[in-house]
Protein backbone atom coordinates (compact mmCIF):
# COMPACT_ATOMS: atom_id res chain seq x y z
CA UNK A 1 0.00 0.00 0.00
CA UNK A 2 1.64 3.20 -1.27
CA UNK A 3 1.81 5.78 1.39
CA UNK A 4 -0.53 8.55 0.21
CA UNK A 5 -3.23 5.41 0.08
CA UNK A 6 -2.46 4.71 3.69
CA UNK A 7 -2.81 8.29 4.20
CA UNK A 8 -6.14 8.98 3.20
CA UNK A 9 -7.28 5.67 4.49
CA UNK A 10 -6.53 6.65 8.29
CA UNK A 11 -7.56 10.27 7.34
CA UNK A 12 -11.27 8.08 6.34
CA UNK A 13 -11.29 6.57 9.63
CA UNK A 14 -10.34 9.35 12.09
CA UNK A 15 -13.02 11.24 10.15
CA UNK A 16 -15.75 8.16 11.03
CA UNK A 17 -14.49 8.45 14.32
CA UNK A 18 -14.51 12.11 15.23
CA UNK A 19 -18.26 11.71 14.01
CA UNK A 20 -19.32 8.70 16.14
CA UNK A 21 -17.85 10.23 18.90
CA UNK A 22 -19.36 13.89 18.20
CA UNK A 23 -22.65 12.37 17.97
CA UNK A 24 -22.05 9.99 20.68
CA UNK A 25 -21.74 12.35 22.74
CA UNK A 26 -24.06 14.94 21.70
CA UNK A 27 -26.76 12.08 22.38
CA UNK A 28 -25.41 11.33 25.85
CA UNK A 29 -25.42 15.14 26.75
CA UNK A 30 -28.70 15.84 25.14
CA UNK A 31 -30.56 12.20 25.57
CA UNK A 32 -31.48 12.92 21.83
CA UNK A 33 -29.85 11.53 18.76
CA UNK A 34 -28.27 14.68 16.79
CA UNK A 35 -29.39 15.36 13.56
CA UNK A 36 -29.54 17.89 10.43
CA UNK A 37 -33.16 19.06 12.46
CA UNK A 38 -30.58 21.24 14.81
CA UNK A 39 -30.08 23.80 11.68
CA UNK A 40 -33.76 24.28 11.92
CA UNK A 41 -34.36 26.25 15.07
CA UNK A 42 -34.75 29.44 13.85
CA UNK A 43 -32.00 32.64 14.27
CA UNK A 44 -30.61 31.40 17.48
CA UNK A 45 -26.77 31.29 19.07
CA UNK A 46 -27.71 27.25 19.62
CA UNK A 47 -28.21 27.42 15.80
CA UNK A 48 -24.61 29.24 14.96
CA UNK A 49 -22.99 26.17 17.05
CA UNK A 50 -24.35 23.45 15.75
CA UNK A 51 -22.52 24.74 12.10
CA UNK A 52 -19.41 23.60 13.06
CA UNK A 53 -20.81 20.19 15.32
CA UNK A 54 -22.70 19.14 12.44
CA UNK A 55 -19.28 19.87 9.47
CA UNK A 56 -18.06 17.03 11.53
CA UNK A 57 -20.91 14.58 12.69
CA UNK A 58 -22.67 14.76 9.38
CA UNK A 59 -20.53 11.57 7.83
CA UNK A 60 -22.19 9.51 11.04
CA UNK A 61 -25.81 11.05 10.75
CA UNK A 62 -25.45 10.78 7.05
CA UNK A 63 -25.01 7.04 7.49
CA UNK A 64 -26.95 6.38 10.32
CA UNK A 65 -29.99 7.97 8.65
CA UNK A 66 -29.23 5.95 5.50
CA UNK A 67 -29.63 2.34 6.96
CA UNK A 68 -32.34 3.05 8.97
CA UNK A 69 -34.20 4.36 5.65
CA UNK A 70 -32.88 1.23 4.06
CA UNK A 71 -34.26 -1.30 6.76
CA UNK A 72 -37.12 0.59 7.23
CA UNK A 73 -38.11 2.54 4.02
CA UNK A 74 -37.02 -0.21 1.80
CA UNK A 75 -34.73 2.22 -0.31
CA UNK A 76 -33.28 1.77 -3.16
CA UNK A 77 -29.32 0.08 -3.39
CA UNK A 78 -28.53 3.37 -5.22
CA UNK A 79 -29.69 5.64 -2.94
CA UNK A 80 -27.97 3.85 0.10
CA UNK A 81 -24.78 3.24 -2.38
CA UNK A 82 -24.50 7.46 -3.06
CA UNK A 83 -25.22 8.13 0.24
CA UNK A 84 -22.42 5.98 1.79
CA UNK A 85 -20.08 7.52 -1.04
CA UNK A 86 -21.33 11.01 -0.14
CA UNK A 87 -20.63 10.05 3.45
CA UNK A 88 -17.05 8.93 2.98
CA UNK A 89 -16.39 11.91 1.06
CA UNK A 90 -17.05 13.80 3.54
CA UNK A 91 -15.38 11.79 6.25
CA UNK A 92 -12.16 11.73 4.19
CA UNK A 93 -12.00 15.76 3.74
CA UNK A 94 -13.33 16.43 7.90
CA UNK A 95 -10.10 13.74 8.81
CA UNK A 96 -7.54 15.11 6.45
CA UNK A 97 -8.74 19.01 8.16
CA UNK A 98 -8.10 16.98 11.74
CA UNK A 99 -5.28 15.16 10.71
CA UNK A 100 -3.65 18.62 9.21
CA UNK A 101 -4.30 20.90 12.18
CA UNK A 102 -2.97 18.15 14.39
CA UNK A 103 0.64 18.01 12.43
CA UNK A 104 0.33 22.10 12.19
CA UNK A 105 0.33 22.66 16.24
CA UNK A 106 2.87 20.16 16.17
CA UNK A 107 0.58 16.94 18.33
CA UNK A 108 0.97 14.75 15.80
CA UNK A 109 4.09 14.19 13.64
CA UNK A 110 4.60 14.36 9.72
CA UNK A 111 4.67 10.37 9.71
CA UNK A 112 6.07 8.96 6.31
CA UNK A 113 9.36 10.39 5.10
CA UNK A 114 9.80 10.82 1.88
CA UNK A 115 13.08 8.95 0.45
CA UNK A 116 15.90 9.00 2.68
CA UNK A 117 18.91 11.30 1.63
CA UNK A 118 22.08 9.02 0.90
CA UNK A 119 25.64 10.59 0.85
CA UNK A 120 26.33 11.38 -3.05
CA UNK A 121 30.10 9.40 -2.35
CA UNK A 122 28.14 6.23 -1.94
CA UNK A 123 24.88 6.45 -4.53
CA UNK A 124 25.77 9.23 -7.24
CA UNK A 125 29.25 8.47 -8.30
CA UNK A 126 29.56 9.79 -11.57
CA UNK A 127 26.69 11.72 -11.47
CA UNK A 128 27.92 15.93 -12.47
CA UNK A 129 25.55 16.99 -9.97
CA UNK A 130 26.89 20.27 -7.66
CA UNK A 131 24.30 19.19 -4.75
CA UNK A 132 25.78 16.83 -1.56
CA UNK A 133 23.02 14.35 -1.09
CA UNK A 134 20.48 12.70 -4.00
CA UNK A 135 17.42 11.00 -3.91
CA UNK A 136 17.55 7.34 -4.63
CA UNK A 137 16.54 3.75 -2.80
CA UNK A 138 18.81 2.03 -0.77
CA UNK A 139 18.21 -1.74 -1.58
CA UNK A 140 18.49 -1.05 -5.59
CA UNK A 141 20.83 1.95 -5.39
CA UNK A 142 18.75 3.63 -8.24
CA UNK A 143 18.75 7.41 -8.06
CA UNK A 144 14.84 8.90 -8.43
CA UNK A 145 13.83 10.63 -11.01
Amino acid sequence: MSPDALNSLFSLCIGFALAGALTSGYQAMAARPAGFGLLGEGVAPKTFAAVPFLVFAAPFIIMRNTLRGAKIERRRFEFVMMATVLSGFWSLMSGTFVLMTLRATGVLAWGLRPARLIPRQRLCKGLRQRRPFCYGDLRTRRTGA
